[in-house]
């Protein structure tokens, strides 16, 4: 069975979205139960080709194709992406701490400040600071985050925890980058990014007394509290 449709169809390029198909949907004159789905196939002269039936399971996994592999909802934390790198920021949140430290390992429930990632497709490596608790511009300032296993170029030492490789940002992406970190054993104090007015040398022992105060009182760490890196423009380029 052909139908040749009676309506004008229209090549969609908007965008970089072109019509490929048409689906008209036809009714019984006879009974409103009863109806037919009718697909139009687009030719390579623009026109259209005559109209097949298609049942349910075809649409299902017509729909089910384009879904799985053209639609991509961009995540509200990403702030840039593309081959060479992917930055995101997220809001402060609350989850557990593990610190090892020889055979001991303790956990807190902690308020993790709001954080800006990035991660280098290249050599798929992560870097990490601290920021104000809105989406950030280039101009907005960075901070160190006060963390162990980062480094004092931001770099994030991953240990066993290895960055995914991906091709383009999603929300399950970044779930499992935030996870090597925010997840894994903090082991070593690396750098002290907590402003230290008194100029006492920092220690492993102060920074989970740190935690574990911040930890008792349900707070985060303030940014007033934490050494400045310099802007987002300067995170993204180093």
């Amino acid at each position: 069975m052909h139908i040749q449709s009676k309506s004008t169809l229209k090549v969609l390029d908007n965008d970089g979205y072109t019509l490929k198909h048409a689906l008209h949907l036809y009714e019984s004159k006879s009974s409103s139960d009863s109806s037919l789905i009718i697909k139009f196939d687009k030719k390579k002269n623009g026109d259209f080709s005559l109209g097949v039936p298609v049942d349910q399971s075809e649409i299902r996994t017509l729909l089910s194709d384009v879904v799985s592999s053209r639609i991509e909802i961009t995540p509200q934390q990403q702030l840039l992406d593309n081959t060479a790198m992917a930055v995101w920021w997220s809001k402060k949140q609350k989850r557990r701490m593990f610190i090892r430290s020889g055979n001991q390992r303790i956990c807190l429930n902690v308020n993790h400040s709001s954080l800006i990632w990035k991660v280098n497709k290249t050599t798929n490596t992560l870097s990490v600071a601290a920021i104000a608790n809105k989406r950030p511009d280039l101009n907005s300032k960075v901070y160190f985050a006060p963390l162990m296993n980062v480094h004092s170029n931001l770099s994030v030492c991953q240990g066993t925890a290895r960055i995914p490789q991906f091709g383009t940002l999603s929300q399950s992406v970044i779930k499992s980058v935030e996870a090597c970190l925010l997840d894994s054993n903090f082991t070593s104090l690396h750098f002290d990014a907590l402003r230290n007015e008194s100029n006492v040398a920092s220690s492993k022992t102060n920074h989970v007394t740190f935690w574990k105060k911040k930890s008792l009182a349900n707070q985060a760490p303030k940014l007033s509290e934490l050494k400045i890196f310099g802007t987002l423009a300067d995170f993204i380029r180093g």
